[in-house]
């Protein structure tokens, strides 16, 4: 590192601010001093800084020690205040902006299911925190896949990318649609008609796979009895498998960064969103996936 032979003296502040997760020298001067230091020496860092919005007070001779470390004391001296107040700058995040991102996500999650108007009856939201400066973004994840059913939401808070809080919230959701309800006492084994349906709206926040329509259901036997008035779910009624033992499948390898496509065999018998046993035709080892519609089950990495 070349330094003049004069020693260049530098006046230190007594309060500084600073929104990296590392103390520069340069941070501890006015912004006119900090240039040229910039110019003679570059960038020296001192050591890491507090978290954000908290404080570490440094005497001047601790500085000096630090700063001995990297550069020759006869080549720059440091003057002004005997000691620096370092503040990490810090961006509140309140629970109301925790509310419209959550309120923002439902509205997003109920677009894709059309029919059904999704609300929150209550919020168990978290107190205020804080993260450092910089770009910040939020991502909600439900509990349960389909969200309907959901009682926790994750908060992951990013900031220039990187994770720096990740909060489960307690939630109590209201979920209503217009779906299949059954117009007479059901019997196990009976075989399904429209004179046995009718479509009502209903709060459907405790049912895992209700039905919107008639057409599914038509012909189809009933699995187990139902009284009349109850809603049908999925579980309820037999279906015929998707994908049968033995049939050849797509297997569908994804992640958030790629999607990749292999072929196997299914080594049991599967109904939409059951999860089987599949053979990788290329490495013949067995993994789980999810059956996803004829001939194509998915597996997430």
């Amino acid at each position: 590192m070349a330094l003049p032979a004069l020693a260049v003296d530098l006046p230190l502040q007594s309060s500084a601010q600073v929104s990296d997760d590392q103390v520069y020298l340069r941070d501890l001067f006015s912004a006119t001093d900090a240039e040229r230091l910039d110019r003679l020496a570059g960038s020296i860092r001192l050591f890491r800084a507090p978290q954000p919005g908290k404080t570490r007070k440094v005497s001047r001779e601790t500085l000096a020690r630090l700063l001995g470390r990297q550069v020759q004391p006869e080549q720059l001296r440091l003057s002004g205040a005997g000691s620096v107040t370092i503040t990490r700058k810090g961006v509140w995040i309140e629970p109301e902006e925790v509310e419209t991102v959550l309120g923002d996500y439902l509205s997003a999650a109920a677009s894709e299911l059309p029919g059904v108007t999704l609300n929150f009856e209550k919020l168990h939201l978290p107190a205020r925190f804080m993260v450092v400066a910089g770009k910040i973004e939020h991502q909600v994840m439900p509990s349960t896949p389909k969200v309907i059913g959901s009682h926790r939401m994750t908060l992951i808070t990013r900031v220039n990318g990187k994770v720096v809080a990740n909060q489960s919230i307690r939630v109590e959701l209201k979920a209503r649609a217009r779906i299949v309800l059954t117009s007479a006492d059901l019997k196990r084994g009976a075989v399904l008609s429209a004179a046995d349906l009718v479509l009502q709206e209903s709060d459907i926040s405790g049912l895992e796979e209700p039905f919107y329509s008639f057409e599914p259901l038509l012909g189809k036997r009933m699995k187990q009895r139902v009284r009349l008035g109850r809603p049908l779910e999925r579980r309820q009624v037999e279906f015929p498998p998707l994908i049968r033992r033995g049939e050849r499948v797509t297997i569908q390898a994804r992640n958030p960064g790629f999607l990749l496509n292999a072929l196997g065999e299914a080594r049991q018998d599967g109904e939409l969103g059951e999860t089987i046993r599949v053979r990788n035709n290329n490495s013949q080892r067995e993994i789980l996936c999810q059956v996803q519609a004829a001939g194509l089950v998915s597996v997430e990495f």
